[in-house]
């Protein structure tokens, strides 16, 4: 949300925040700035994928035989 300018402000920092300085800089060839936040974000997007993943396997009861 921060991306959107809905979450942290200014002083604060998220990796929404990193990622619309990023853009920010983009046009000035400062490519690295939105990179690493897109990094990071990508994955834990992807931890949470698998976690709920390795959740469902154990406590689906319809999976179980």
């Amino acid at each position: 949300m921060s991306f959107l300018s809905l979450g942290l402000q200014a002083p604060r920092s998220s990796l929404g925040t990193l990622a619309s300085d990023g853009l920010a800089g983009l046009a000035v060839g400062n490519s690295y700035q939105i990179i690493i936040p897109a990094i990071f974000i990508s994955l834990i997007m992807f931890a949470f994928n698998v976690l709920g993943d390795g959740l469902r396997d154990a406590l689906d009861p319809r999976l179980r035989k």
